[in-house]
């Protein structure tokens, strides 16, 4: 760690900051701009907790910020419809706590629900002998049935968070694997 210190070359990323001030924002992204670093990130709540000011922001800089630099979106990924926005609005990178966060707590991404989760905590989920989601080729999916992880969620034993966490975390790999520009990468 300490040589990656001293390095020549080490893939910092300033964070542009400014909230939903737009004057801000600008004057953030030329300042990370003009420090030439490796990579650039687009932090602040107001990064994936609300998609549309997310989009607002990134349209106030986008014409500031470099082509071939990677940008990192600090905190976006609570739902997999944010990551295609956010793809779409020229980020790169995400990190996020929500899908397994989410999976914790009985949330469990499903792409025939409006909300994109099902609360699997739910007592319609008791005698549900279809997988989270019939689009998804995780392992839990494969094998287990709604029902099943009803049943282990509110026994709260610890197997459901693991199958839950791996679902979630496939459905946002899956998410980008299906984007046009990604399919054959």
């Amino acid at each position: 760690m300490v040589e990656a210190m001293h390095s020549s070359s080490p893939a910092l990323f300033d964070i542009i900051q400014g909230g939903m001030h737009k004057d801000l924002r600008i004057e953030s992204a030329k300042f990370v701009v003009d420090q030439d670093l490796p990579g650039i990130a687009v932090g602040g709540e107001t990064i994936g907790f609300n998609m549309d000011g997310t989009e607002e922001v990134m349209s106030w800089i986008s014409d500031i910020l470099p082509r071939d630099k990677p940008k990192y979106a600090m905190g976006l990924g609570s739902k997999p419809s944010d990551v295609k926005r956010a793809i779409a609005c020229g980020f790169d990178m995400f990190d996020c706590v929500a899908p397994t966060r989410l999976a914790r707590n009985g949330a469990l991404y499903c792409s025939e629900s409006p909300t994109e989760r099902i609360d699997i905590s739910k007592s319609i989920y008791a005698q549900d002998e279809n997988s989270i989601d019939n689009t998804c080729d995780c392992p839990t999916c494969k094998t287990y049935s709604r029902a099943y992880l009803h049943h282990l969620f509110k026994c709260k034993e610890l197997l459901f968070y693991r199958l839950a966490s791996i679902h979630n975390l496939r459905v946002m790999i899956k998410t980008v694997e299906n984007l046009p520009q990604f399919r054959d990468v």
